[in-house]
């Protein structure tokens, strides 16, 4: 039994970690745009 839930929130800090770093980047490439478009 405890075994599946370690798994289970092994999964699930995987999830969250490349969903931060998909946003991440994102935001890194948003912010990039900006600076672009203030800089002329």
């Amino acid at each position: 039994m405890a075994v599946e839930y370690g798994l289970m929130q092994a999964l699930i800090a995987i999830a969250a970690l490349v969903a931060v770093t998909a946003v991440g980047e994102n935001m890194a490439a948003m912010f990039e745009f900006i600076a672009d478009v203030i800089d002329g």
